[in-house]
């Protein structure tokens, strides 16, 4: 976020986020080790929800890679048997 310098020191709020200016989708995040040890703080940002065209889109893009997927494997899987 813009203010991130700021806002660290602060421990305040870190947003709004640099790219979209949405102040209520940013928190700090502490890294930590696995022994738990003191860690620092970054700035995370959650993905705003989908609208439902956004949603569509995505399933849309999905349906037509995994078709895709199955379409060049039954390919290869015809030219392997023409090879036989």
């Amino acid at each position: 976020p813009k203010n991130y310098q700021e806002g660290k020191s602060k421990k305040g709020p870190p947003g709004p986020c640099n790219h979209c200016g949405e102040p209520d989708q940013v928190n700090w995040l502490k890294v930590t080790t696995q022994q738990g040890k003191k860690g620092s703080e970054i700035p995370w940002i959650e993905l705003a929800p989908l609208t439902e065209e956004e949603e569509k889109k995505k399933k849309d893009a999905e349906m037509a890679a995994k078709r895709a997927e199955i379409e060049a494997n039954v390919k290869k899987a015809i030219q392997e048997r023409k090879l036989v």
